[in-house]
C-alpha cells in the first residue's frame, strides 16, 4: 500500500557547476558578439584581425558546443521529473486517494516546479 510522502516523490538534480573555464567561456562568447558588430575597421585591419577573430571564434564554438551538452543534460533531468511527478498526481486519483492528499501532492509539485524556474 503506498503512502503518500511528498518528500520521497522527487529527487532534484544536483545544481549545475560552471568551472572558471565554462564561465570564460560565456564571458568570451558576450565579447564576440560585441566584438564582431563593432568591427569596422579597414579592410586589411579586418583581414588580420578577422582571421584571428575566426580562429578564436571556432575554438570557442567548440567549447560552447560542450558547455550546451552539459546544461541540455541537466534541463533533460528536470524534464524528466516533472513528468514523474505529473504521472504520481494521476496515480493517486486512480489509487482513489482522497481529494485532499491529490491536493497536497500538487502543491509540492507546484512547489517544486517553482524552485526550478527560480534556479534558472
Amino acid at each position: 500500500d503506498k503512502v503518500l510522502d511528498p518528500t520521497q516523490l522527487t529527487t532534484l538534480p544536483p545544481p549545475i557547476v560552471l568551472s572558471q573555464d565554462e564561465v570564460q567561456i560565456i564571458k568570451d562568447m558576450h565579447k564576440y558578439s560585441i566584438y564582431s558588430r563593432a568591427m569596422e575597421a579597414t579592410v586589411e585591419d579586418m583581414l588580420v584581425t578577422g582571421l584571428n577573430f575566426i580562429d578564436e571564434a571556432f575554438k570557442l564554438h567548440g567549447k560552447v558546443n560542450n558547455l550546451q551538452q552539459k546544461l541540455s543534460s541537466t534541463i533533460g533531468i528536470i524534464d524528466k521529473e516533472l513528468k514523474l511527478w505529473s504521472s504520481c498526481i494521476v496515480d493517486l486519483r486512480l489509487m482513489g486517494q482522497t481529494d485532499e492528499n491529490i491536493l497536497l501532492a500538487s502543491k509540492v509539485f507546484d512547489d517544486a516546479k517553482d524552485n526550478l524556474s527560480k534556479s534558472w
